[in-house]
């Protein structure tokens, strides 16, 4: 059998060698890349975005605070205006039931009508109305205080009314310029954030790069363990197909095992049928009488 052709070691060696430089190659690449990364990441002023942030957080409450006291205003002026609707109702009634609007018009009535009841003659009718006025009169006393209250109160509540416009009209301006601090605020935070995504804007594409060099790398690992197959199936070919090597001593031992089969007596090697003798053993039979006829 022809010897298989032995594997070029060498150029195998080569190629694996010309795969790990490609290799070394990508790693320093993927170096490169993740150094970048890094190097985004340590140097992101999150600091200045959460600073913007936290101003224009606290802005926004103050924005809300104000409008929440604008909403309160609100409610007091709805409750004020029942207040004076009701307020207004009982002294219009209240006045109504008045002949006379304060106690002393109401004391100088009844004092004519006292004076006119004990210097003139009067009829028992006359008396009895006359005291029936002087009676409704000293009626009207309490309405009249009832009355000057209720004025009293829905003065009140015009001037707290009055207040609460005074008061919303304020908080309204207090409210628009938070808003438009707000509102400032809100610029610097979109600033400090549109300029930190500018400094990223560069990583979707490293990350991109980053994988397919990861995948390149499997792909010459994966030539790297054909090659090495290639030679380990080539050595295996090479040393099934050589053949086998016989050393000086190997050799000597089988000389001498074959000298020694052909020295032994013919009955102690084989056992052959009669009338078949081999060649070998009718020389020796012949030997032999040729032996006895000359001893006989």
């Amino acid at each position: 059998m022809k010897p298989a052709k032995k594997p070029d070691e060498d150029a195998l060696k080569e190629k694996i060698g010309e795969q790990d430089e490609k290799i070394a190659a990508l790693q320093a690449r993927l170096q490169k890349i993740k150094d970048r990364l890094d190097n985004r990441e340590s140097h992101s002023d999150n600091s200045k975005i959460g600073a913007a942030k936290a101003k224009f957080k606290a802005a926004q409450q103050e924005s809300r605070r104000y409008q929440q006291e604008k909403r309160n205003i609100f409610d007091e002026i709805s409750a004020a205006d029942d207040m004076r609707k009701q307020q207004q109702d009982l002294t219009n009634r209240l006045k109504s039931e008045l002949q006379f609007f304060s106690v002393e018009e109401i004391e100088r009535r009844i004092k004519a009508l006292e004076h006119q009841q004990q210097t003139t003659s009067l009829s028992v009718k006359e008396d009895k109305k006359m005291m029936e006025d002087i009676k409704r009169l000293r009626s009207n006393i309490p309405l009249v205080k009832q009355y000057d209250e209720a004025q009293e109160s829905l003065r009140g509540i015009k001037e707290h009314h009055n207040d609460l416009y005074t008061r919303l009209k304020a908080k309204a301006a207090e409210l628009s310029a938070s808003k438009e601090t707000e509102e400032g605020l809100r610029g610097e935070m979109d600033a400090a954030v549109k300029e930190e995504e500018s400094k990223k804007s560069d990583m979707p594409s490293l990350f991109k790069e980053r994988e397919g060099i990861r995948a390149e790398i499997n792909k010459h690992r994966d030539e790297i363990r054909k090659l090495r197959d290639e030679v380990r199936r080539a050595a295996a070919a090479t040393t099934a197909s050589s053949p086998p090597l016989h050393s000086p001593l190997s050799t000597h031992l089988s000389s001498s095992l074959l000298l020694s089969a052909v020295q032994r007596p013919a009955q102690g090697v084989v056992r052959v049928p009669e009338g078949d003798p081999r060649p070998e053993e009718q020389g020796v039979g012949r030997a032999e009488g040729g032996a006895a006829e000359g001893v006989g």
